[in-house]
């Protein structure tokens, strides 16, 4: 059957997903790829974006490479500066791979999942919202769902994120020339849940106001060349999760509906699929954490938000509960095996790691 398409030649319905990867990357990218295929029904294509293709995409159905390339030559060519020279790292160019999407890949969706590669889904999770009760969202989506995480005490455990993630603040109230952005609750949220569902419409109006507020201010620039300019203002300090939610919620509030969800940093990436937590959402496996000790991951892992497993038969939280401490107690063995006897002198970092495992089993209720 031919797929519905817009008037733009763009399919109209479901979500498709963008991953730009690097080769660190690789180690949990396929794990990412099928996660994506095996948890969100609403996903159509799944495109990696990457400097070279990635030799386990192929292997995966609906995945397909779109070479980074066509992202740089997009900016050097719209560049602003006299010698028309185009060069940031990594970091930052991930984040405009993101934001640059609609405009660089053809044919994407009006709503595209834009995603980490070392982000891999747990369980069925949806996106599209529908305020017509009897359509699928997919078909007549009016909004769609997004994740803040709380950074309150009760709600993410004394991990380095809880710090980590209040140091892209500055950067979302200071970006747009005479005209901030508003973080709803500043050094209590963030946004870089390692995911988001941009829509078409909204991330087009936040270039053309950037750029529109740099020229009337007298300094007319292209939006990738002011976000260039931010990261090195701010030692690297930008994130396009924060400044797309910010944005959305300030001006595109009947949008986005926020929900929310779990996820577990860990190191160990495959052995927390082979025993997930029970009820959270997703797991995340930064590359810098993958050459630390046991000993050094002890305030480095945790779950952020709320696990929502299964209930009892009577709708009660027991049966989370007992899950989730079920899981707990072996985490913690696995944890203290691990680790050499000289580190286990550290009662503080062994105290911190079980603080932590206890609050995911309260969370649960």
């Amino acid at each position: 059957m031919a797929e519905e398409k817009d008037a733009d030649g763009c399919a109209s319905s479901g979500i498709d997903v963008v991953i730009p990867a690097h080769e660190k990357d690789h180690a949990t990218l396929a794990a990412a790829l099928a996660s994506v295929q095996r948890h969100l029904p609403e996903a159509r294509r799944i495109v990696i974006v990457s400097k070279e293709p990635f030799d386990g995409a192929a292997a995966l159905r609906l995945c397909e490479w779109f070479p980074e390339g066509e992202f740089t030559s997009y900016f050097c060519q719209h560049v602003t500066s006299s010698n028309g020279a185009f060069a940031c790292d990594g970091w930052v160019l991930q984040q405009l791979i993101k934001l640059y999407c609609f405009r660089v890949i053809p044919g994407l969706r009006d709503h595209v999942l834009v995603m980490d590669a070392d982000l891999i889904w747990l369980r069925h999770v949806t996106f599209l919202h529908s305020a017509t009760t009897n359509a699928p969202a997919s078909s007549q989506p009016s909004s769609v769902q997004g994740c803040v995480f709380s950074l309150a005490e009760q709600d993410v455990p004394h991990v380095r994120s809880r710090v980590d993630l209040h140091r892209y603040d500055d950067f979302i109230e200071r970006f747009i020339p005479n005209q901030p952005i508003r973080k709803r609750h500043p050094r209590a949220e963030t946004a870089v849940v390692h995911h988001c569902l941009f829509q078409r419409h909204v991330v087009e109006s936040l270039l053309t106001t950037v750029e529109a507020a740099y020229a009337e201010q007298g300094s007319p620039q292209r939006f990738f060349e002011a976000f260039l300019a931010s990261s090195v203002e701010l030692g690297g300090r930008v994130s396009e999760y924060e400044l797309y939610v910010s944005f959305a919620r300030q001006f595109f509030s009947e949008s986005i509906k926020e929900r929310p969800l779990s996820l577990y940093v860990v190191q160990d990436w495959s052995g927390a699929l082979g025993d997930p937590p029970p009820g959270v959402d997703s797991i995340v496996s930064h590359s810098h954490l993958r050459g630390l000790s046991p000993h050094e991951l002890l305030n480095r892992e945790g779950i952020l938000g709320s696990a929502s497993g299964s209930r009892g038969p009577d709708g009660s939280d027991v049966l989370r509960q007992q899950q989730m401490r079920g899981w707990a107690t072996r985490q913690f063995a696995r944890r203290m095996a691990s680790i050499n006897a000289a580190d286990r002198g550290d009662s503080g970092g062994m105290t911190l790691y079980l603080s932590n495992l206890l609050a995911a089993v309260e969370k649960a209720t």
